[in-house]
């Protein structure tokens, strides 16, 4: 059976803070945070933050919704950009926005930074297209280093549902988009008939025809593809909410898929390339991470019994989880079943929506937590640090929790909640989601908050010594266009080269076979810092580079 874990921790904010307590950094935005209204960018910082991507030079761009349906039309595609220090970036777009025509309701549901500078983002719009207007459907866009649409990217810069699926290829809710260390894009989401999908996507914009059938792996169960995460090896892990129609006992489950570099389902992993857990009568899975042993770590949240009604559920019930698996699929004997609940002391409610790994497989996870007050929902972001069996880490604020009050309080509640997480140079964090900025105002503005001090381990910092020295060699750095490696000890039959950008993102894997000297072409690469980890069957060695 699943356990379920009562955290007991004293309620620590930006504004009291304990001798061991995390900061909020002063010198970003206003106290640590971006503000709302004419001292922000030229939509007043206004939407909720899906998603982040940090550039080399350490700006923020993030995936911003703006959609209000209760609310007059809004026909763009919001993408912010903002300085390291949380000012807005003028040089992008209309002061530091780049608003794209798209289609009513547009959601930028997420975002990722290519080599080169250029970014592509992912979202939802009710477009109009084959003469149907009103319904959701896919959009991917490439913006310039500017904000501006890069017009050879598909068609004007812009794919949408029909170039994705087809004429038939309405009603799409995409969801995430990552990129391969060959340059093309995965995505994913919620695709025709309410299947998910996982596609490849050229670096053109037309579809990768290797990969699936015609470029898509369409799922036959009703469930919606939330998170997508790949491995050193060039699989693919897709997260599912997996919807049980007509079930009052069990209305959803959490589903995993494995596919290979091919699109294709991996026998090997779970019963037919798929695991499926059932612990609860509802279960949202939100975010998906690998740990450094192959294990799968999902984060979301549950309801113990089925309720028909939103208010009976919302606030009162809802409890965090986290699911540990094996590689090969299988509940992982961390936790009874691989499954754990959570409850944060003070709250009634705690929903987790995002999860990251550390270097030593503790997890950093983020979301909102909830007190119903006299009726009213009182919603306040956070961020906890686990160890990798799941229990709050003291390292982290002296608790292993921060809660973030900064959605108003007033008669109809208040709101903040993280959706994404950065881990960055120095021990800060980055957090970005939403927060009512204006007493009695359910309107959500951009909520990013930079901590500094967090005592964590940045996942791709790089510890050389004399050893790693001695077992390899790598020249010349700075490198232009190729990077030499030369294994000194050359008794090593297979080798793993795997670099990572300076956000932890992999850019590129490969794998050597009875090689002592070998060639990584890096003339693609952004200049800057990048982190190469060689892998072979004695030991890993890390090496800091940098690409001029």
């Amino acid at each position: 059976m699943k356990t379920k874990k009562y955290l007991f921790c004293f309620l620590v904010i930006i504004f009291t803070l304990s001798g061991k307590a995390q900061i909020a950094d002063s010198t970003f935005g206003t106290n640590g945070y971006i503000p709302y209204g004419v001292s922000g960018n030229s939509e007043n910082n206004v939407g909720i933050g899906n998603n982040m991507a940090i550039q080399t030079d350490g700006k923020i761009v993030i995936a911003v919704d703006k959609s209000n349906p209760n609310e007059n039309t809004n026909f763009w595609f919001y993408t912010y950009r903002y300085n390291p220090d949380g000012s807005p970036d003028i040089s992008f777009g209309n002061n530091g926005v780049s608003k794209i025509f798209a289609g009513d309701q547009s959601k930028n549901k997420d975002i990722k930074i290519q080599s080169d500078g250029k970014i592509v983002v992912i979202g939802e719009t009710e477009y109009c297209t084959g003469g149907v207007c009103g319904a959701p459907q896919f959009i991917m866009m490439r913006l310039k280093t500017d904000g501006v649409i890069d017009s050879t990217f598909g068609f004007n810069g812009k794919i949408l549902s029909e170039d994705v699926f087809g004429t038939s290829g309405l009603f799409a809710n995409p969801e995430r988009v990552l990129i391969t260390p060959s340059g093309k894009f995965l995505i994913a989401g919620r695709g025709i008939a309410g299947k998910p999908f996982v596609g490849r996507v050229n670096n053109n914009g037309t579809m990768d025809d290797s990969f699936g059938i015609n470029g898509i792996y369409s799922d036959p169960n009703y469930a919606t593809l939330v998170d997508l995460v790949t491995d050193n090896n060039g699989n693919t892990f897709g997260l599912m909410t997996k919807y049980n129609q007509n079930d009052t006992i069990n209305a959803s489950d959490t589903y995993v898929l494995k596919l290979d570099g091919n699109g294709v389902l991996d026998n090997s992993f779970g019963v037919g390339g798929k695991t499926v857990i059932n612990t609860a009568a509802y279960e949202i899975p939100t975010s998906i991470a690998i740990r450094t042993d192959n294990k799968i770590v999902v984060v979301g949240h549950s309801q113990p019994v089925y309720f028909s009604g939103f208010d009976d559920g919302y606030g009162e019930t809802n409890t965090g989880y986290i699911l540990i698996l094996n590689s090969d699929g299988s509940p992982a004997p961390i936790f009874p079943q691989g499954f754990s609940t959570y409850l944060f002391q003070g709250d009634s409610t705690a929903f987790f929506q995002k999860v990251l790994i550390t270097s030593d497989n503790k997890m950093l996870i983020g979301g909102k937590t909830i007190s119903k007050v006299s009726g009213n929902y009182h919603e306040k972001a956070f961020i906890a640090l686990m160890d990798e069996n799941g229990n709050l880490d003291s390292d982290f604020n002296g608790t292993g929790l921060m809660k973030f009050d900064y959605g108003l309080h007033s008669t109809i509640g208040s709101l903040a909640c993280f959706f994404d997480l950065e881990l960055l140079p120095n021990s800060q964090i980055l957090a970005c989601g939403y927060r009512n900025p204006i007493v009695h105002n359910t309107s959500r503005s951009l909520f990013l908050l930079k901590l500094k001090n967090s005592n964590i381990v940045f996942p791709t910092a790089i510890n050389e010594n004399i050893k790693d020295e001695i077992s390899y060699t790598v020249f010349p750095n700075p490198a232009v266009n190729v990077l030499t490696v030369t294994n000194n000890n050359r008794n090593s039959s297979e080798i793993n080269i795997t670099i990572f950008n300076i956000n932890g993102q992999v850019v590129l894997t490969n794998k050597f076979q009875n090689q002592n000297d070998f060639e990584i072409n890096v003339h693609s690469f952004s200049k800057g810092i990048y982190f190469l980890k060689i892998q072979d069957e004695n030991q890993t060695v890390n090496k800091k580079i940098i690409i001029q």
